[in-house]
């Protein structure tokens, strides 16, 4: 199930943080690279990020914790040496129930809950969304 990243990332202030954070991240990278034979356009991926669980209920409840990824694009003009970075972040999160974990709002233990997948009643499944910035 695809997810919309883009609007986790404009409703939930923990999930906006670790993202913010990883774009300054990336643009520190930038520069650390510029001006040791990189060249005026290049790729960069990052280490997987472990982001927490958001402050809404609401994603909380869909995504819960999850990790992304950044891919990112780099561009710098030989002009005026400013760069122009394209970079989009894609999460994957398997929704399911985990045993020795509850519920943060309710405390309802996932063990509970997670009976109805040993029943079959309930299925995990996989969530992916990702969204994308111009940082210049």
């Amino acid at each position: 199930m695809e997810i919309n990243y883009e609007q986790a990332y404009k409703d939930d202030k923990i999930i906006r943080e670790y993202i913010d954070s990883e774009i300054v991240f990336a643009q520190k990278s930038v520069e650390g690279f510029y001006g040791k034979g990189s060249g005026t356009s290049f790729e960069m991926i990052s280490n997987l990020i472990g982001i927490p669980n958001g402050s809404s209920e609401n994603w909380q409840k869909t995504i819960g914790a999850h990790y992304v990824y950044a891919h990112s694009q780099v561009s710098i003009n030989n002009n005026t040496g400013m760069a122009s970075m394209v970079i989009t972040f894609y999460m994957k999160d398997m929704y399911n129930f985990n045993k020795g974990m509850s519920d943060i709002v309710s405390g309802t233990p996932d063990d509970v809950n997670g009976r109805f997948a040993e029943l079959g009643w309930a299925k995990e499944f996989l969530t992916i969304g990702s969204m994308t910035r111009t940082v210049t």
